[in-house]
């Protein structure tokens, strides 16, 4: 789309606060953008409005990887207290609210049975923490991107999943359930 219609979806609010927009020149080099409070900014700084009325330039709407969140009446998948994967359309309720907060709310049927796999995988996996031992755990390194493993002896920190006291198994289950993990556990959709 053009600035100019870009321009017309913002004033129209089609585009919501924190929606990233490429621009595109026709030589195909790109700048990301994003559309912050009712201004357009750079990545650092304040964004030439110029940039908007150049007919070199193209915008695109940047569909950014996250935990899904339906659109009013958009079909969504959730996991229901039995274990089973039901099927919803969104009203924007209580109920559908819920599920969404609590990062159980999916695109798809297959999506939701990939996270119910992973979190039967994980519960399989996880062990309770034994104060004699090294007790592995993973956490998401954003300097290297990448899985790690740590040990912890004598202190157990809460809200830490704990995979027993091989590091082997530990890192068996990282190599098998990476993307699940980098998604599910560390909000990094790749």
């Amino acid at each position: 789309m053009t600035g100019l219609e870009l321009t017309a979806k913002i004033y129209a609010k089609e585009i919501e606060n924190g929606t990233k927009i490429k621009a595109i020149k026709e030589n195909g080099d790109s700048v990301n953008l994003e559309f912050r409070a009712g201004k357009l900014e750079w990545e650092i700084g304040t964004f030439n409005t110029g940039f908007l009325f150049d007919k070199n330039v193209k915008f695109e709407i940047e569909e950014e990887k996250c935990w899904f969140k339906p659109k009013y009446g958009e079909k969504y998948w959730t996991i229901d207290v039995f274990g089973e994967i039901v099927d919803f359309l969104w009203e924007d309720d209580e109920g559908d609210n819920y599920v969404y907060i609590n990062h159980n709310c999916f695109r798809s049927e297959e999506e939701a049975r990939e996270y119910l796999e992973y979190k039967k995988a994980l519960r399989k996996t996880e062990k309770p923490f034994d104060m004699s031992k090294k007790n592995w755990h993973m956490y998401y390194s954003f300097t290297s991107k990448k899985i790690c493993l740590d040990a912890s002896m004598y202190t157990k920190t809460q809200g830490t999943t704990y995979l027993g006291t091989d590091e082997e198994v530990a890192q068996a289950f990282i190599d098998e359930w990476k993307d699940c993990i980098l998604k599910y556990e560390f909000n990094v959709w790749e």
